[in-house]
């Protein structure tokens, strides 16, 4: 078992000293196995003209409603990890739970003035949670190996009066896969690969 632990303290002119603790176990359980558990807090000052790029964009003014406050969020995650054995040609598989809670998220209205972007943070919370797989082999007898990937998740926001709805363009899964071949003898270091994503 190994615990490890941490805190990252910023100070910041407009938001005086924030504190971000974070701390992870890990422990094998049997052969092979590895299991984490995770818990993190954090923040962040969204800088709004260099990511969001809709603000610069057509003939509307920009406003911002109010003295925005540093975005915060608290994380928590288990993963397990697993090897299987086949010889040389090991496979690791890892699953992921995590639910992430956001609060202040600033967050732009486009619906309330059709001249105008409003920016003001959340009044509620918003939420990210779901579930990954991904598995990958590695066959050491041949120069092969493949991996794939899916990550299955419920995002959405909530605030008083307004009660739950889906945070737009946030994707409910995202599938991954890969294949990768080298060359050996005559064109050793040579190699072929194709990847995908499905969203």
């Amino acid at each position: 078992m190994a615990l490890l632990a941490g805190a990252r303290v910023d100070r910041q002119d407009d938001h005086g000293t924030i504190v971000a603790p974070r701390a992870t176990l890990k422990v094998e359980p049997w052969q092979g196995g590895t299991l984490r558990g995770s818990f993190g807090t954090g923040f962040r000052i969204v800088n709004l003209f260099t990511e969001d790029h809709a603000a610069l964009t057509g003939a509307r003014q920009v406003v911002i409603a109010e003295g925005l406050e540093p975005e915060e969020s608290r994380s928590f995650a288990v993963n397990l990890n697993q090897i299987f054995e086949f010889g040389v040609n090991n496979m690791m598989i890892d699953v992921d739970l995590f639910h992430t809670r956001f609060t202040n998220r600033i967050l732009p209205d486009y619906d309330t003035d059709p001249n105008r972007i409003i920016y003001a943070n959340l009044d509620g919370t918003s939420v990210s949670r779901g579930f990954a797989l991904a598995l990958n082999q590695n066959f050491g007898d041949t120069p092969f190996l493949y991996n794939a990937g899916i990550t299955i998740q419920d995002v959405y926001q909530e605030s008083p009066g307004e009660g739950r709805e889906a945070v737009p363009f946030a994707a409910d899964y995202t599938a991954t896969w890969g294949a990768q071949y080298t060359f050996r003898s005559v064109l050793d270091g040579l190699g072929v690969s194709y990847t995908g994503q499905r969203v």
